[in-house]
């Protein structure tokens, strides 16, 4: 099947693992009930690589740095969103920690411990 741009939006996320490779990072959305937990990701800016937007996201969602695992691409969901009329494609990646850095909260958003 072929869609047009208008039809396709684009994202990337990534699985994050602890340096050990025994937990993985998950962002809670306090603010759906209920509450829910998913990978970070986000969308892919104009002319940005996946695997570069990955990266992004997991920083500015959870003040994390990330490496991508060697042949990292751990698959592709392809999915229609009935909220935004559009077939989302997300690539997801594996990759592991490399450093934690303070987190910006945006004013919608809350740090509990």
């Amino acid at each position: 099947m072929w869609y047009t741009r208008d039809e396709v939006m684009l994202s990337a996320g990534a699985v994050v693992f602890d340096s050990a490779g025994s937990r993985v990072l998950v962002i809670v959305n306090t603010g759906d009930s209920p509450p829910t937990a998913s990978f970070p990701k986000g969308r892919i800016e104009p002319g940005e690589r996946p695997e570069d937007a990955a990266c992004r996201e997991v920083e500015e969602e959870a003040g994390v740095v990330c490496r991508l695992w060697v042949g990292g691409l751990a698959g592709v969901e392809t999915r229609y969103s009935e909220a935004i009329k559009k077939t989302k494609i997300v690539f997801w990646y594996a990759a592991s920690v490399v450093e934690t850095r303070a987190q910006r909260l945006e004013d919608h958003e809350q740090f509990e411990p």
